[in-house]
Parts: C-alpha cells; sequence; structure tokens
C-alpha cells in the first residue's frame, strides 16, 4: 500500500504592539519549506518575510526563495490570495504561495481576536459572534463604496477607480469568451494524497474565476447523484472524471465510469474507454523528467514522441501545475509532432492551486455530455 503524508503548521506571535509574526512549515513527503512572515496589525501589510527551503525535487525550487520579496506591500483582503498566486505561485514557488495563503488567513484571525479583546474593554457583554458579524459588515461596506460613487463628487483619484473597474470589466468580459476549466483537480479523501475538501476546492475556483470543475481522483470515480447535488446546491459546474494508473503511466480519462483498483495495462484501459465513447490524456508525461536532465540523457521531444503511451490516447496534458516549465515545453513539443490535442489543468492536491493552468472550452460546459462532446470535437485550447 502507498502512504503519504502531509503536515501543515501555521503559528501566529503578537511580536510587537503593533506587529504579527506568523511561522508556517509545510512537511511532506516530497517537501519541507518553511516561512516566515511579519504583518502589521492594524492592516495586515506584509512587511517581511524570509523562508527555507529543506528538501526539493526540482532545480526550480530553491530558486523560489529570490521571489518571495514581491510580496512584501501585500495586504490582506479579497485580492491577497489572486496576488500572491500571480506573483510569488507563478514566477518563484505555488507551495511558498499556499502556505502563504494560509499564513494571511491565520493573521486575519489573530488580528480579530485582538480587536475583539479590545473591544470588550469597553463593552464586557460583547461576544465574539457579535463582534465578527459587525467587522464583516463594515468590511462588506466598504467594499461597495468603492464602486457606488456619485458623479458630482468624484476626485481625480475616484475617477480613476471607475476608470479601473469599467476597464477591469471589460477585461473580464473579454476573458470570459471561452468556458475555463480545471480539468485535473484531486479533493480529500477520495485522493490520499489531498488536503484539500470539496467545498475548499469550489470554493476556491469560484474565487480565481474558474468556470468549472472535474474532480479527477485517484482510480475513484464519483456517484452521479453526489455530483448532481454538488450542482445543484452551489450552482456551480462540477463533473466527473478520473485519473488512472496504467502500466505506461497516469492517465486522465473522461466519460468512463467503471472504478479501477490498481495497475491496467495500458491497452486495456484504451479499449474499454472506447467502447464507452469516453476520453483519454496522458497526465504530466514529464514530471520528475527534468530532474535528471533531457541533455543528460541526450532524449529530444522527437525520440520522446516514440513513447508507447502515446499511441494509445486522444491528448496530451501539456500544463500541469506540478511540472516545471521545461517538463510542460517538452510535452507541448510531443503533442505539437504527433499532432495530439493538448489539454491543461493543476493537479491540484491543497488549497491555492486550483486553476493555475485551465482548459478553455469554446462552449460552456454543464454536464458530461457536454465535456465529450468538445473534448471529441477538438473546441477547446490551452
Amino acid at each position: 500500500m502507498i502512504k503519504y503524508l502531509r503536515n501543515k503548521v501555521v503559528s501566529v506571535d503578537r511580536h510587537t504592539k503593533n506587529k504579527l509574526r506568523v511561522h508556517g512549515l509545510l512537511d511532506d513527503d516530497l517537501y519541507g519549506i518553511e516561512l516566515e512572515v511579519e504583518f502589521t496589525l492594524d492592516t495586515l501589510d506584509i512587511l517581511k518575510i524570509s523562508g527555507k527551503w529543506h528538501r526539493w525535487t526540482t532545480p526550480e525550487c530553491p530558486r523560489a526563495l529570490d521571489h518571495l520579496n514581491s510580496v512584501i506591500g501585500f495586504r490582506m483582503g479579497p485580492d491577497f490570495q489572486n496576488n500572491v498566486k500571480k506573483t510569488l505561485g507563478r514566477s518563484g514557488c505555488r507551495h511558498f504561495a499556499n502556505l502563504l495563503v494560509e499564513m494571511g488567513d491565520a493573521a486575519q484571525n489573530a488580528s480579530l481576536v485582538i480587536q475583539y479583546e479590545c473591544a470588550r474593554q469597553l463593552s464586557p457583554d460583547l461576544t465574539l459572534e457579535s463582534f465578527y458579524a459587525e467587522q464583516s459588515k463594515e468590511v462588506k461596506l466598504s467594499q461597495e463604496a468603492k464602486i457606488k460613487i456619485e458623479p458630482k463628487t468624484q476626485s481625480a483619484s475616484q475617477i480613476t477607480i471607475v476608470e479601473n473597474v469599467a476597464q477591469n470589466d471589460q477585461q473580464h468580459q473579454q476573458s470570459t469568451k471561452y468556458f475555463s476549466m480545471d480539468v485535473h483537480v484531486h479533493t480529500s479523501p477520495a485522493s490520499p494524497c489531498s488536503t484539500i475538501k470539496t467545498l475548499q476546492l469550489l470554493n476556491d475556483a469560484r474565487h480565481v474565476g474558474v468556470n468549472g470543475l472535474v474532480l479527477t481522483d485517484h482510480n475513484y470515480v464519483w456517484s452521479p447523484e453526489n455530483i448532481n447535488d454538488f450542482r445543484k446546491k452551489y450552482d456551480f459546474s462540477i463533473l466527473r472524471g478520473v485519473e488512472i494508473t496504467t502500466s505506461h503511466g497516469d492517465i486522465l480519462v473522461y466519460g468512463y465510469y467503471e472504478e479501477i483498483r490498481g495497475i491496467i495495462p495500458l491497452k486495456e484501459l484504451r479499449k474499454k474507454v472506447k467502447n464507452a465513447g469516453g476520453f483519454m490524456a496522458v497526465a504530466h508525461p514529464f514530471r520528475g523528467f527534468m530532474i535528471i536532465g533531457g541533455n543528460q540523457l541526450n532524449i529530444s521531444a522527437k525520440k520522446a514522441a516514440k513513447k508507447e503511451i502515446f499511441q494509445y490516447v486522444d491528448a496530451i496534458e501539456v500544463f500541469n501545475g506540478k511540472c516545471t516549465d521545461d517538463e510542460n515545453k517538452v510535452a507541448q513539443e510531443v503533442a505539437d509532432i504527433l499532432g495530439l490535442k493538448s489539454i491543461a489543468g493543476s493537479d491540484a492536491h491543497e488549497f491555492g492551486s486550483v486553476g493555475c493552468h485551465t482548459t478553455h472550452f469554446f462552449e460552456p460546459v454543464t454536464n458530461e455530455f457536454e465535456l465529450l462532446s468538445q473534448l471529441h470535437e477538438g473546441m477547446f485550447s490551452v
């Protein structure tokens, strides 16, 4: 039996009267990292940040330390997670980004508790629930005030805000001409290696602007009843898929719902999926490939394209959130050489990873029939 262990610990200390020091630790069978961040107590701005890598799996990992200072000045708020993912997550390391997001949440909670204790000195009967409700109300009103500006009282700075909102709306409309789906995600406990619950995954997807998700847990098929309940309850496009372990590697399968335990021969899986009208894509075909180095092995994309696994699939995952840029680049080159379709997914296993790579469908995907139709017809891009 394969076992996977992950520990994540975040602690908060009131460093000075006006500062919080937050320490975060992520340690699992693959990675070991630490972060220490200093926040202002009142506004929760990042003042200082430092980090350590104890273990890593790719040459890019330690280089992420150079990008930590890019988040200095960031403030906790509705855009904090997005900003961290776009800066530190994409240019540095998504593991640092994920840990920092949780550390920000911890700092925010600690700040609220400290504010509550101060408020109780004035109102001893004040409950934490009522205090938190009032704080949430104030935050909501302040956010609404930013966009509800009376034309007669606009200052130059306010006009800039309005223009920015209009520009953002226009950009959003342009970006939603396609239907963005993360077609490779894992949930806990369906995938033992994942630490994110389905509801957390959904909330994360909404927050970053993903239009839909395909749950592709390892050798686990969700029941249609559970999926339908999620769709109705949360009004969000959630569909079924599965990541199956074969004799030649991991395969993302859509439209085939037999639960397979253990390792299945690739040819046998291809026959089953084809008979069911399903769709197969190679998952992260070159993950770990660049640790040794393709150049050192003298393996070009042209030679890599001759791997047997590519003869039995409909597409290749050319962007995977757990692969390095070089590994994804080789996958894209192989797809181009073979003329195979390309898909993209985050391969999310933890909070904050969803949506780093998505597949863009040309029409909305609200059910499994629409998903398969667009996959087989090639109505998508990356």
